[in-house]
């Protein structure tokens, strides 16, 4: 069901940002909203970024129109409605976003957007990086730009030949992490979605199978390893989400270094911690991250990076 009015068809490009997971690894962070919702940073104007606002920031400084599809604690991301280049769905937890793409797939028939991405809405990313993915996809002649890394470690793992192509899996191939972040050409990208329309409605979906057919590759697919490699992009770990915090908000740190969000409230024994928008803290805690809107009484109450 749609929540706002943003016409797909209006916009140079288009970005499925898929917002509707349960943030399971965040614990107790995610117990009462969407991972995407969480506060990550609070500048000097008084304005509170939410994980979510950077990946919106960054399809709208390029131009680009946003699907936001959420599931759960939907009503914690109604704050995306204030963004004029938005359009949110809901969708079943199970939705991957070659669903969100194919229950659409009129309006993108119908859009002028030359590209089509996949931006998870944990991402943190830049303007300047999704700018350059859309100039390699079209000086490339590639059918599709995915965002990819060096490092190995937590990332899937795909193959990579010497002209940046991927390549089905060879021990010869130089070895790529998969960061997720996906441009795609329009008409190659509605070719195969045409095709999963085709195909069982109730066979679970997904990129690498239904739109890349890495078995089976019928196009070329460049991996894109940016000048200053990437590592932190996913802002969905505890580890990822504590450094990005720590990152954003060195001017909120306190003597002992702790981070306290405005409106939040951190016992004078705790060090180390990261106090969440409208939480409190009634006990002296250690290294923990403080969850938005709740009284604490207890390290358990908490995420322990």
């Amino acid at each position: 069901m749609i929540k706002s009015q943003a016409a797909l068809k209006d916009y140079d490009w288009l970005c499925i940002v898929p917002a509707g997971g349960l943030g399971s690894r965040l614990g107790k962070l995610t117990e009462k909203q969407a991972k995407p919702s969480l506060a990550v940073a609070f500048d000097e104007t008084g304005t509170v970024t939410r994980m979510i606002d950077i990946p919106l920031r960054a399809v709208k400084k390029t131009g680009g129109g946003a699907l936001v599809s959420r599931c759960f604690a939907a009503e914690s991301l109604d704050f995306v409605h204030n963004y004029d280049h938005v359009r949110t769905v809901s969708s079943c937890i199970d939705d991957s976003p070659i669903d969100t793409l194919l229950y659409h797939l009129r309006e993108l028939e119908a859009s002028r957007a030359d590209h089509i991405g996949i931006v998870p809405a944990d991402t943190n990313i830049t303007a300047a990086t999704l700018e350059r993915m859309r100039i390699i996809l079209d000086i490339s002649g590639a059918d599709a730009v995915l965002l990819s890394t060096r490092h190995l470690e937590g990332h899937n793992v795909r193959s990579m030949n010497k002209d940046g192509t991927l390549h089905t899996p060879n021990e010869d191939m130089e070895q790529v992490g998969d960061l997720g972040v996906h441009i795609f050409r329009r008409e190659w990208l509605l070719e195969r979605l045409r095709r999963c329309r085709e195909e069982d409605p109730l066979k679970p979906r997904e990129v690498w199978h239904d739109i890349y057919d890495v078995h089976n590759p019928k196009g070329r697919i460049y991996l894109y390893i940016p000048e200053h490699d990437l590592i932190d992009v996913d802002m969905g770990t505890p580890a990822a989400f504590q450094k990005m915090v720590t990152e954003f908000n060195a001017h909120l740190q306190d003597s002992n270094g702790n981070i306290v969000f405005p409106g939040a409230s951190i016992h004078p024994d705790s060090v180390n911690c990261i106090a969440l928008p409208g939480s409190i803290s009634t006990v002296g805690l250690k290294g923990v991250i403080v969850p938005e809107n709740t009284v604490i009484t207890a390290h358990h109450d908490c995420l322990q990076p």
